[in-house]
């Protein structure tokens, strides 16, 4: 609908010039043209046909001449005098017209269909025939009454089932206005609102696959949901948030979610790969169950195993008093008496590390030093003579310092504690035997 609004315009209008009892009554219509207008001349108070010759307008402005019965609106502007003049049979007849404002025009259109879980926004077409800059005011009309709402759209929490709007659109250049409103609309009901998605993003054998679904209702309607699921294109029989069947890598699954509220329905569907289930290892521990830097120690692993079937192995590392070594065996050389030990186990398939295993620790025992010989002193001793130990080297892999015992034996007897066995204790012939100790 339109509705144009008067407004205030020059005092300008058609004229004649002063009566000539000899002059052409010359005349236009319409008397007060817009820049819409074709304006023709009259003659005796009735147009001129197109053909009729001998009528000519001219521009005051620029003199610019249009021949014809008819002065066309593509030729004129805003504020624009013609002179129109009419020869007829040797006789001649003036006139002189101004060219108006035109009022902008348009219309304005709702959507045919219209809920509350989106905005309701008007289309406007605007065309103003004078290339005025045209300011548009909106108003909107809710069951009849006028709302508070002042520009193009009105946001969906404003709208509610069975609501009736209209939407007013004030089209106003600088001298009119025009008024357009649109056709009636009516809110429909609101289907419900559905989101679906899967927990864990990123599904696997191990962590299996769960959909996760929020349904709403705009209008404040209950919601009933139902959930199907679809296996590599395939429908599964079976209902719930998660697979009726176990998955396994590789497989393609949906999910798909319906919500209804006794009116409308919606449904959605959300789609995701099973991808590689890391492997797992059950436990590590250290062998032997005694370390030394002359006894390095081996990680045993406990427990490979895949979800998915694949065959899994073991990276090594090591962890000495927190300091990470990342090689299969431990090099004596990073360990020392005290230190504690621990073997790192991770899984791995070809594809994906798995956690990791962290064994008990183990203390680092003391190595016990070696005596690399020793001979006697003298040799071949007789009765009288006292007999000396002779070391021929000695070694500790913790660096400590190594001294040595000996005890002494005669047939295999018992004799003497210490380095040096006094003279008189051997006898002739006897087999005189010294045991050496580091320490």
């Amino acid at each position: 609908m339109v509705r144009p609004i008067l407004a205030l315009l020059p005092l300008a209008f058609a004229c004649r010039a002063p009566p000539d009892p000899a002059a052409l009554d010359v005349g236009v219509a319409p008397t007060t043209p817009t820049t819409r207008d074709t304006v023709y001349a009259t003659l005796d108070g009735a147009p001129l046909d197109d053909g009729d010759a001998g009528v000519r307008w001219v521009r005051r402005s620029d003199g610019r001449v249009v021949t014809g019965a008819a002065l066309p609106a593509i030729e004129t502007a805003r504020y624009d005098v013609w002179d129109v003049e009419v020869v007829r049979g040797g006789v001649t007849g003036r006139a002189q017209v101004a060219v108006f404002n035109s009022a902008p025009e348009g219309f304005v259109t709702l959507p045919t269909t219209a809920d509350a879980t989106a905005p309701l926004t008007a289309a406007l077409f605007v065309e103003d025939a004078d290339d005025d800059p045209v300011d548009v005011r909106w108003r909107w009309q809710r069951d009849g009454a006028w709302t508070e709402h002042e520009d193009g759209a009105v946001p969906a929490t404003a709208l509610a089932r069975g609501q009736r709007w209209v939407a007013e659109a004030t089209l106003r250049d600088d001298a009119a206005a025009t008024v357009v409103t649109s056709t009636e609309l009516q809110i429909g009901d609101a289907p419900p609102t559905l989101t679906l998605t899967f927990d864990p993003a990123t599904p696997d054998a191990t962590t299996g696959l769960r959909a996760v679904l929020s349904a709403s209702d705009a209008d404040g309607d209950a919601t009933t949901t139902t959930m199907g699921w679809i296996r590599n294109g395939v429908p599964v029989a079976g209902a719930g948030d998660r697979p009726p069947l176990p998955i396994a890598r590789g497989e393609v699954w949906s999910a798909v979610a319906t919500a209804s509220d006794g009116t409308s329905s919606t449904e959605v569907q959300a789609t995701t790969a099973i991808g590689n289930a890391a492997p797992t290892v059950s436990g590590a521990r250290i062998a032997p169950s005694e370390i030394r830097r002359d006894l390095p120690p081996r990680c045993e692993v406990e427990g490979l195993a895949d979800p998915d079937g694949d065959a899994v192995s073991a990276t090594l590392a090591w962890d000495v008093d927190g300091i990470r070594w990342s090689t299969p065996t431990l090099d004596p050389a990073r360990y020392a008496r005290g230190q504690l030990i621990r073997c790192v186990a991770t899984p791995f398939d070809g594809d994906r590390v798995g956690a990791e295993a962290v064994s008990p620790p183990v203390q680092v025992a003391n190595t016990p030093p070696a005596l690399l010989g020793a001979s006697l002193s003298p040799v071949d001793p007789t009765i009288e003579d006292a007999v000396a130990i002779v070391p021929a080297g000695r070694s500790d892999a913790d660096g400590d310092t190594v001294g040595w015992s000996a005890t002494w034996w005669l047939d295999g007897v018992w004799l003497h504690e210490g380095l040096y066995l006094p003279a008189g204790l051997a006898r002739r012939g006897g087999v005189l035997t010294a045991t050496v100790t580091p320490n």
